[in-house]
């Protein structure tokens, strides 16, 4: 049988580039067994094959190279449970992260789905909502520069990226300012966390009864719906027992064209 390789068979059959096999000769963790003298043509034998395979599985757990030779250089089966039960604990933390990841994305589609039902129409619902955990920044906005500054600033304090995010920052408007027909300014900014997700400054939004509307247009638009949601609520006979909730359902952060915007507003309300 067969037991030299050359560099171009081994890059075959481990589907690993030729400049990747010199790389590891370089630094050690992967030499030929045997170099021609006469050319200079290197060769492997069949008994490297689980050597390389070894190394391999260390690259796909992302070990870096320094760390391969590191544990190659004192190769026991102790060190190598040692290894492994390491990277497992990695594993674990990456399966946590990609779930958290997953979660994120269905969220995001979910919601994109919901708007994209609702393009066109302006739409005023009496719904059951569940309690949500929110992080809030109290800080009065007039204007949606100010706002997204704003965004960007309570992401690096909540030490959150845009991903986290997308579609789950909204802004509220107080129930004083609700009733006093004060749609000039905002309160606070807030984020909408999973349920899975904890932070010191989070805060819970009772759940119950709110009166909702989705419309289509920018956070500029906003001004113009609250008279007609209120004007809804209490034509069903109800008032308003809380603050209003904004938030983006679809921003241009899923579409540039802004006939696709949809927006929703959420506001507690009880019976008279």
């Amino acid at each position: 049988m067969k037991n030299k390789f050359k560099i171009g068979e081994i890059s075959k059959l481990f589907r690993i580039s030729i400049k990747t096999l010199r790389y590891y000769d370089e630094v050690g963790i992967f030499k030929a067994d045997h170099i021609n003298p006469e050319n200079r043509y290197r060769y492997y034998s069949a008994d490297q094959f689980e050597l390389l395979t070894m190394i391999t599985y260390m690259r796909h757990l992302e070990m870096p190279v320094k760390d391969i030779k590191k544990t190659l250089d004192n190769m026991t089966v102790d060190n190598i449970i040692t290894f492994l039960e390491s990277h497992q604990s990695n594993l674990d933390e990456k399966i946590k992260e990609l779930e958290f990841l997953k979660k994120k994305v269905e969220f995001r589609v979910e919601n994109l789905k919901i708007g994209k039902s609702k393009i066109g129409k302006e739409e005023y619902t009496l719904e059951e909502l569940p309690p949500r955990n929110i992080a809030r920044l109290s800080r009065i906005f007039s204007k949606k520069e100010d706002l997204e500054v704003a965004v960007r600033e309570f992401e690096i304090k909540l030490k959150k990226l845009n991903l986290f995010v997308l579609g789950k920052v909204g802004v509220i408007l107080n129930i004083g300012k609700l009733v006093e027909r004060d749609f000039s300014e905002y309160d606070a900014l807030y984020f909408l966390l999973d349920n899975s997700e904890y932070l010191d400054a989070c805060e819970t939004i009772d759940g119950g009864l709110y009166a909702s509307l989705y419309y289509v247009g920018s956070i500029e638009d906003s001004k113009k719906y609250y008279p007609k949601i209120l004007e809804y609520i209490d034509e069903i006979g109800y008032k308003v027992a809380g603050p209003a909730l904004e938030r983006a359902i679809i921003s241009n952060s899923a579409t540039s064209l802004k006939k696709e915007y949809v927006r929703k507003i959420e506001i507690a309300v009880k019976k008279h």
